[in-house]
């Protein structure tokens, strides 16, 4: 029986962050998606809840890098401030970025409940490392590396060449480390993984790795930004390493100039050599789910919002601020249900709100956000291959959020010279660099 003594009480919710418009998950941006939705719980809960909102940052720390640095100091200076008068509840609910591991550490020694709206390291699904985090980010490397599992499996592809450009986006970084753990645990896999720095030159030599490769795999992983995408690409077409016995799959973490154009279209001499090579690409990403926001009025207030406050203007609203929104909302439905629970919970215990969030399905009016086991979010992802008519890459495979299999949409142009050509094998006939005894003895006896 619902407790009927409930009162009105204080939730204190505090984002940390820096105010620099640098990054997708920055305050100026992400920023008036949590107000707005702060101000919707305000509309549907404030009989029941009032909500408080507090931004921590600090103008000297320009970025995640340098927060990362001073974000524990912040944070810890304010909630032993004699100053501060805390809620009923302290929530932290902010987008994260390299703070959030420092801000992690402090959250579950306090027990009090995490959410992140970008980030999602592995070491959230590390319950024991991590008990109070959750994440409603749109990018989840879980699923990605799911995906990614899927793929080598499906394909039988056991030998992997892995690039990884350390100037890329940090999520292609954070997600590099637990690729090669998935590849590992593949039965008779082998990996072989190369760094590249692309910022250090205006154009990075790609052919010396791409030789490597040719002896040793013909599946090749990259992680990176969309130009030297299409850098590697011209490479290996020039190399005579497109077509239908080598696949190149790259991940676009979501549309953004931040992770670069994934596309052949430059407007340049080669256009035409980089479209015929990207038929050799399979382009991992969100589907367009991610982009469904609540309203296109809510989308102009966040824009506007942006630069009355930041002074920042922008054209397109980025998937990061839907999921604020919506990391906010889903904290408030879970508050409401604590209404016509048997018993109150204690919301001094972090760990058990945040136990509320997981295996579980919460619908919006504009969307679905699934929370899965270990407190990460899950999103629906495709595998999309370059349709050669549109120029467009378009889905092939989906791996829904709540299962982990994959399905056939259509078929994939595997880059061959007919359209029933099947995916590119493990290892050739004659072996990755032609030396195979049986290949040998067909030629001698030819001879």
């Amino acid at each position: 029986m619902a407790n009927s003594s409930f009162v009105l009480f204080t939730v204190e919710i505090i984002t940390v962050g820096h105010i620099f418009p640098n990054a997708p998950g920055a305050i100026p941006f992400i920023g008036p998606g949590l107000d707005t939705a702060i101000e919707e719980l305000g509309r549907l809960y404030g009989r029941n809840f009032n909500f408080t909102h507090k931004y921590l940052f600090d103008s000297r720390y320009p970025n995640a890098y340098e927060l990362a640095t001073g974000s524990d100091v912040l944070v810890a200076s304010w909630y032993y401030s004699p100053l501060r008068r805390p809620g009923n509840l302290t929530v932290f609910i902010f987008g994260g970025s390299l703070e959030s591991y420092p801000t992690n550490r402090l959250a579950g020694g306090w027990n009090t409940l995490m959410m992140t709206s970008v980030t999602n390291g592995q070491i959230l699904r590390n319950r024991e490392l991590s008990p109070t985090w959750i994440t409603g980010s749109c990018v989840s490397l879980g699923a990605y590396l799911r995906l990614y599992d899927n793929l080598l499996q499906t394909f039988k592809w056991r030998s992997i060449y892995v690039i990884a450009d350390a100037a890329a986006n940090p999520v292609y970084l954070d997600l590099h480390p637990s690729l090669l753990g998935v590849i590992s645990r593949i039965e008779g896999s082998q990996c072989t993984s190369r760094w590249i720095n692309s910022g250090r030159s205006v154009v990075t030599d790609l052919k010396p790795y791409l030789l490597e490769f040719q002896t040793m795999s013909r599946v090749l992983i990259f992680l990176g930004r969309g130009e030297t995408l299409r850098q590697l690409m011209l490479e290996a077409f020039n190399q005579s390493m497109t077509g239908s016995e080598y696949v190149f799959i790259a991940m676009e973490v979501f549309e953004s100039p931040l992770y670069g154009r994934f596309t052949w279209k430059a407007g340049d001499s080669d256009d035409n050599m980089a479209r015929e090579a990207f038929r050799s690409v399979l382009l991992l990403g969100p589907d367009r789910s991610i982009y469904d926001a609540p309203s296109t009025g809510l989308v102009h207030d966040w824009k506007r919002r942006t630069l009355r406050d930041y002074n920042v203007s922008y054209d397109e609203v980025n998937p990061y601020v839907m999921s604020s929104y919506s990391s906010v909302l889903i904290f408030g439905q879970i508050l409401n249900e604590t209404l016509t629970a048997e018993e109150l919970p204690d919301f001094r215990d972090g760990k058990a709100l945040a136990q509320r969030f997981m295996n579980r399905s919460f619908r919006l009016d504009y969307t679905e956000v699934y929370i899965d086991e270990a407190g990460e979010r899950r999103p629906d992802l495709v595998v999309r291959d370059l349709d050669l008519e549109s120029g467009r890459f378009v889905k092939k495979l989906l791996q829904e959020k709540k299962h982990s299999h994959l399905i056939t949409l259509g078929d994939i142009d595997w880059g061959g010279d007919s359209a029933d050509e099947g995916p590119p094998q493990n290892e050739p006939p004659c072996g990755y660099r032609g030396h195979a005894r049986d290949c040998q003895r067909s030629s001698i006896h030819l001879l």
